[in-house]
């Protein structure tokens, strides 16, 4: 029994070295294993705090930004800039308008002028399709008093026709025929003047205020404008220029053979003006009234 331990035992320098070595290897494996999961521990760590700090940056950075995107802000800081900028701006452009004004008047004058014409047979046919409604609205109103009026008379139109036989029921429906249109038509054409009337006072109004320019609306106040400049048109188109007079071209001895003109006398004093007057009137003579010559007849 002794024996084999004896061999087991001869042979146990090299299974200690390799168990030896095998204890090394596994302790240089957890040192490995221990190392890498700090290493990688710290890594999650430290990505998680970054993690972190970027999420709060840009939480802070969206969070700006939105305040700064809000309508109101957007605003205030337009206004500032523009309150700002606007007096430089101002500034800059007050020479250049002072510069193109003549030119984008002259041009917006020319523009008008070219369009003029236009603008006339534009007006002409609003005109022309106004009244051509107008025209239909009578017409239509025409018939459908025809028709009342027909519908009011009808036993009387009725008996009328029944009575062309007898020459005095004839006349006398003519007579109530007569009456009966007089009526209708007095009421209609008083109809028609109250509208009229109505008609010529807005006109009045509206022509009223647009001569006084007060309480105008944009319409209104366009439509003032462009009767203003049409009306000074229509007067520079009315002043015809006078033609020069061309100087004659004389000869040098000319002037020296020309009468001497006459100096006036100078301008005299009250005193001296109404002396000689009052010398004159007492040495004229008084003339005697002629004696009136008598008619041959007389």
């Amino acid at each position: 029994m002794n024996e084999p331990k004896s061999q087991s035992t001869g042979g146990t320098p090299d299974a200690g070295s390799l168990q030896a070595r095998l204890n090394r290897v596994r302790l240089e494996v957890a040192a490995q294993q221990s190392r890498l999961a700090r290493g990688s521990f710290l890594t999650a760590i430290i990505g998680v705090v970054l993690c972190g700090l970027m999420a709060v940056y840009f939480g802070v950075f969206y969070k700006l930004v939105s305040d700064m995107l809000t309508p109101k802000h957007l605003a205030d800081t337009a206004e500032d800039v523009l309150t700002r900028r606007l007096p430089e701006a101002r500034r800059a452009l007050e020479p250049q308008i002072k510069e193109s004004a003549p030119t984008w008047a002259r041009d917006a004058s020319n523009s008008f002028q070219e369009n003029l014409p236009q603008l006339r047979t534009r007006s002409e046919d609003l005109i022309m399709k106004q009244i051509e409604k107008g025209l239909e609205h009578v017409q239509i109103l025409t018939a459908e008093q025809f028709r009342g009026f027909v519908q009011q008379n009808r036993a009387m139109l009725a008996d009328g026709f029944n009575s062309f036989r007898d020459p005095d029921k004839a006349e006398r429906f003519l007579g109530d025929l007569q009456l009966a249109v007089e009526s209708s038509m007095s009421t209609n054409l008083r109809e028609e003047a109250n509208e009229l009337m109505r008609v010529l006072i807005d006109l009045n109004r509206k022509g009223e205020k647009l001569k006084t320019g007060q309480g105008l609306n944009s319409e209104e106040a366009l439509l003032r404008e462009i009767l203003m400049i049409a009306r000074r048109l229509e007067a520079q188109e009315g002043e015809e220029p006078q033609p020069k007079r061309k100087r004659s071209k004389r000869p040098a001895g000319a002037a020296e053979s020309e009468e001497p003109k006459t100096e006036e006398p100078a301008a005299k004093t009250p005193e001296e003006k109404e002396k000689p007057k009052s010398e004159g009137e007492e040495a004229k003579p008084k003339k005697e009234p002629e004696p009136v010559k008598k008619s041959e007849n007389n």
